[in-house]
């Protein structure tokens, strides 16, 4: 098969299909197959997916006994459903979400602490957790973020708190080892940690990931003066944060950052369907142009970001759903 050939094939085609109907590609040849399974491709295909393809949140089933499968449903509405068994025991209620990338999960084992990477649709999995201690996260006071550097590597970024000391250490994927690094602002007690920033004492810890250097950017002014609870979300590229004002009648905004400030986009006024302590996690989709936010108790709610009404609601009867991220099935290995 010529060169041509193969990239029209790579690029032209088979970049169109899903990451299921990829897989029934690979049974029809071993050329397809080789083909298929260079390492370049599944990250090739994860670009190439379109905004619009389906999205799913993860929850687990209340009902199940032991609790040994993940019950995937989609945006949107109720179905279609699928599960996926865990390639490590434990409970889903015992499993911690620290971040979703290109169909990948970072998540924890409360159990043992340990951090991972977990493609659900191939199984592939890689662990973190090395002899020297690295890798162990601690809920309440760690902060973790999972992303992707300008070279296209993976990586896990995990800053450590406790009693008093702090440390900064970047897991490699391609290395599989993790590195220290020196750069972190001091922060004070009495601040919130949550999945990749820290809020608190008037400031936000912000992280380049290609610099590898921290900075900070003051809140968000609180222009009703009650206080309020802050969700950090990118819209197209940019940092936003989707506040819960704590005035009154709770009330929502959205301001984005721009040059070391926050703009004020818009504020909506006493929406009652949103409970006051909602915040679960906040996700732009950018197919819809909605907000996808979902509470602490699992209720699910879409705001429409054109007509700003709350276009889509449901609560989870039989399931609860998991703290963490939209997540969309890919080929992208974990050991890439």
């Amino acid at each position: 098969m010529s060169e041509l050939l193969v990239e029209i094939l790579m690029y032209g085609i088979f970049t169109k299909l899903s990451a299921r109907d990829i897989g029934r590609c690979k049974l029809v040849c071993k050329k397809r197959l080789s083909i298929l399974s260079t390492p370049e491709f599944p990250l090739i295909h994860c670009r190439s997916t379109s905004p619009s393809a389906t999205k799913w949140v993860l929850a687990k089933l209340d009902h199940c006994g032991s609790l040994e499968k993940l019950f995937y449903a989609c945006t949107g509405f109720c179905g279609p459903k699928m599960m996926f068994v865990k390639p490590f025991k434990t409970r889903p209620d015992e499993l911690m979400i620290l971040g979703s990338l290109d169909g990948m999960l970072c998540v924890c084992l409360e159990e043992t602490s340990q951090i991972l990477i977990w493609n659900p649709l191939t199984q592939a999995s890689t662990t973190l957790s090395s002899c020297e201690s690295h890798g162990f996260f601690k809920k309440d006071s760690d902060s973790a973020a999972f992303y992707v550097d300008s070279a296209n590597e993976y990586k896990v970024l995990h800053v450590i708190r406790r009693r008093g000391t702090k440390a900064v250490y970047i897991y490699s994927t391609r290395l599989h080892s993790w590195r220290k690094i020196t750069d972190i602002l001091s922060v004070k007690h009495g601040g919130k940690w949550s999945l990749g920033t820290w809020c608190g004492d008037g400031s936000i810890l912000r992280f380049d990931v290609n610099l590898e250097q921290f900075s900070s950017v003051p809140l968000p002014c609180d222009f009703y003066g009650g206080g309020f609870d802050g969700s950090l979300v990118s819209i197209a590229g940019q940092l936003h944060i989707f506040m819960c004002y704590k005035y009154d009648m709770y009330l929502v905004g959205l301001c984005k950052l721009g040059y070391e400030e926050w703009i004020n986009l818009w504020v909506l006024p006493c929406i009652g369907v949103f409970p006051s302590s909602f915040l679960g996690f906040v996700e732009y989709v950018e197919s819809t142009d909605e907000m996808l936010l979902m509470t602490t108790c699992g209720d699910i709610y879409m705001l429409d970001m054109k007509t700003m009404q709350v276009g889509y609601c449901f609560p989870w009867k039989y399931m609860t759903a998991l703290q963490g991220s939209v997540y969309f099935k890919s080929l992208v290995s974990p050991n890439y």
